[in-house]
Formats: structure tokens, sequence, C-alpha cells
């Protein structure tokens, strides 16, 4: 199938699904500033979908788990203290290839992830010059640098400009057993603070509308391995997001843009304390094995025992 007939196929069926799950309740709830795909243009007429720019923007995100794949130094990974933040290469906007002497490149939905960082203290001043570390799943549900230990793509870092935007060029998260699909991300004041996890001053996870991820995974190839995960999960049952207000979840949840192979963009508006402390007791439970609230790890993900942070 050709690229233009498979993303035309992705659109329609969007179109057919815009009623299930969760996608009405948040368009309704005026979360949505744009339509999802141009083919679903229509049906979201009269849903009060859009929103003025940055209605949410002020809403300060709860801190969330790293997760047991982070690589930010907290755990181990294969026997090693598992730490990309201080390999050559990691300041990128493409995250989808792997860096620093590893070769290969993530499988999926290209997406633009556009992060806009703002102080939730002083009325949504952007943050320039903050620090964003992202890192998610690939179209299978495995990790890079954990159970893909040759490959330690969709991770990046990146600055924010002066109008507080990071932006990464990623693919759409794939789907494990446990948990909806997610971005895991932390924030800190410079590039020069992202070398102590200590330093950071958010760290949290970004989520993605239900029909969205049905649509791609029922129709994209490349996630038939997320299928199965996420017919058990969805963002009310998530044990990481469903305890969330709704403000903070309406915040949390992506605003999705454009075309499946077009233009696919995810925008978020993050709320950040400059001033608050890290919760340290949020990271990865013992040997880096998730606690309850985090789902349960792709299948075969080896883990080494916890570094010393003494």
């Amino acid at each position: 199938m050709s690229d233009h007939a498979q993303s035309h196929n992705l659109a329609k069926h969007l179109k057919d699904t815009l009623g299930r799950r969760r996608f009405l309740a948040l368009a309704g709830a005026g979360t949505l500033s744009v339509p999802i795909l141009s083919a679903c243009s229509s049906a979201l007429e009269g849903t009060g979908s859009s929103v003025s720019e940055g209605a949410s923007a002020c809403v300060l995100w709860p801190e969330e788990t790293n997760g047991p794949y982070p690589a930010d130094g907290t755990n181990n990974a294969n026997g090693s203290l598992a730490n990309v933040l201080i390999a050559s290469g990691i300041v990128r906007q493409d995250m989808t290839t792997s860096f620093a002497g590893l070769t290969g490149t993530a499988v999926g939905v290209p997406l633009r992830l556009r992060m806009k960082l703002v102080d939730s203290t002083a009325s949504c001043a952007s943050l320039a010059g903050y620090v964003v570390y992202a890192w998610h799943c690939d179209a299978a549900g495995g990790y890079s640098v954990y159970n893909l230990p040759e490959q330690n793509y969709l991770r990046a870092v990146g600055v924010a400009d002066e109008d507080g935007y990071v932006v990464f060029d990623t693919i759409y998260p794939g789907c494990y057993m446990g948990r909806v699909p997610h971005i895991h991300f932390e924030a800190y004041p410079s590039l020069e603070a992202t070398s102590d996890f200590g330093n950071r001053v958010l760290c949290s996870q970004i989520a993605f509308p239900d029909a969205i991820s049905e649509t791609i995974y029922d129709t994209v190839s490349d996630y038939a391995d997320s299928i199965r995960p996420f017919e058990n999960i969805s963002l009310e049952t998530d044990n990481v997001f469903a305890d969330n207000s709704t403000a903070q979840m309406l915040a949390q949840t992506a605003i999705m843009s454009g075309d499946v192979g077009a233009d696919f963009q995810a925008d978020v508006t993050v709320g950040i304390d400059p001033d608050a402390e890290p919760v340290n007791a949020m990271i990865g439970g013992p040997d880096g094995r998730p606690n309850d609230r985090r789902g349960p790890p792709p299948e075969g993900a080896p883990f080494g025992p916890p570094p010393d942070r003494t």
C-alpha cells in the first residue's frame, strides 16, 4: 500500500471512530484547538472543539514517575549505569535515530512534538533557556538502552527558544501492557543542570487521545504489537494519569493536528514551578523495576542492580 493510500485510509478510519472512547469527551471539553486530521475537520464541527490558544497554559503539571527506563542516571541497564544525558549528541531535535556510536532508526508514524514551557507561578511567562529531556518507547512498546540495548533512539534533549518552545521530531509512541501510550520528560533550568537528576524542576508525562492511538495501532502495521495492550487500557484506567485532576489531565493530553504522514503534530503547554523541589521518591522501584504507579515493562526487559546514589 502506498504512503498516500495508507494516510487516506487512516484518516477515513479515524473519522468513522471519532465517537469512540475519550476523544469526543476531550473535544467537547475544549481541548482540541485544531482538527486532528484534515479529513476529520467536518466531523468536529459543532463539538465545541475550539478554544483560545493557551487556555490551560497556567496549569501546573503534576510530578509523575520517571519509570523503569529513564536512562537519566537513576538506575542500571544490562549491568551498567544508564545515563544518556552525558553522551555526545543527546542535544538534538530528531530523536528517531541512535547516536554516540550506535546506529539504527525507529520506525513508526512520524510525529513532531512541540512543547511550550511556561512559568505557572508568573502568568505563563515563557521559560526561555529551560531544557527538556524526553524519551518514550518504540512502535512495538520497547525502550532503547534497556530491552533494546543496541539502540539509544527515541531519547533527546532540547533547549527552549525565546518563546519557551522545545521541538522534537519523533514517532508516535507504541503501547505495552499496563500503560496507555505516553512520552516521559524531565525539565531542567539549564543544560548544565542535566548532569544530575536532582536538579530537575519537573518530571512528568504526556498523554495522547485514545481514539488517535486506537486508529494508528489498528491501521499501521508497525504498531501490530501495540494493539492487544491498548485494548486493555484507556486514559481513564491508566494508573499514572487516572488520579490527576480534570485540569491536569486536559493539559497533559496532547493537542493533535495535521495528517498522519504529513505535518502530524502534538502540542502541549507545560506549566512549571521553577522553584519546585524534585520528588526523589518517584524514582523507579527496586532494580529499576516499576512500582505500583506504572505498568509492567515490555516483555524481556533486562535489569541490573540499582546504582549507588549515596
